[in-house]
């Protein structure tokens, strides 16, 4: 399982989960920040959900 947060350009700013998880119900929270630990600007962002048979993306705004 891979969930990674995308910029409008499509440049991947933060990695949430990345690796083997048992099927079930989990969560994962971005706090606005990038890989490295920076904050990011306002603004339109994407989530990527994506598993071998499976990929979902879903629009998010990010508001300060």
């Amino acid at each position: 399982v891979e969930i990674a947060i995308y910029n409008v350009v499509g440049q991947k700013i933060r990695t949430l989960v990345s690796g083997f998880e048992r099927a079930g119900y989990r969560y994962a929270v971005w706090d606005g920040r990038d890989d490295n630990g920076r904050g990011v600007h306002t603004g339109v962002y994407f989530s990527l959900m994506q598993t071998e048979g499976f990929r979902a993306t879903q629009k998010l705004m990010l508001l300060k």
